[in-house]
């Protein structure tokens, strides 16, 4: 007759000549599975992040240029003076803002910079045809051509690569800024 040992020794259990670990931990089996699920939801999860990331460049973007036409319009009127908002060197890579004393639409070494923004990567800010140089106000707070004239117009705030929801700024005549969502196809990669 065997002889029956019970007792513990380093984490197993002796009964009749045999060890038996303990099964304290996760199997192979077990941690793959759950490797596997985890990497599943990220994978669904990824492209919603990345949407959510994009539109929060498109509406900073945007925010940040209506601010700056805001702050242009008050310097303009506060100083009685053209104050000018000019891209560099185009409108997608960001905009400066400058009391233009010269009335040039251009920034002189003696004309003072008021602020310049720069714009996030993957968004792309397009002018219609009257804004693609320049953006000026009157002292008046009224947009002004170089010329003279009165001016308004549009700007959209587009993410790049891709047909999804941008921002349309629309500049009045007397100087207000609006904005709104694009319409259908207002978006698409150029």
């Amino acid at each position: 007759m065997a002889r029956r040992i019970s007792g513990r020794f380093n984490g197993c259990t002796a009964t009749q000549g045999r060890h038996v670990m303990n099964n304290n931990g996760f199997s192979l089996i077990e941690l793959v599975i759950t490797v596997v699920i985890i990497a599943v939801l990220f994978g669904l999860a990824l492209p919603s992040f990345n949407q959510s990331m994009q539109s929060t460049r498109v509406r900073s973007t945007a925010s940040a240029l209506v601010d700056s036409l805001h702050l242009a319009r008050t310097m303009a009127v506060t100083k009685s003076h053209r104050v000018t908002i000019r891209p560099f060197p185009e409108w997608s890579l960001g905009w400066q803002i400058f009391v233009d004393a010269n009335e040039d639409g251009l920034l002189s070494p003696l004309e003072a910079e008021i602020s310049q923004h720069h714009v996030a990567s993957g968004v792309r800010v397009e002018p219609d045809m009257t804004k693609n140089t320049y953006i000026s106000y009157a002292g008046s707070g009224e947009t002004q051509q170089l010329t003279g004239g009165m001016f308004g117009g549009t700007i959209r705030v587009c993410p790049t690569g891709e047909n999804s929801d941008g921002i349309v700024i629309t500049i009045s005549m007397t100087g207000r800024v609006r904005t709104a969502k694009t319409q259908p196809g207002d978006c698409i990669p150029s």
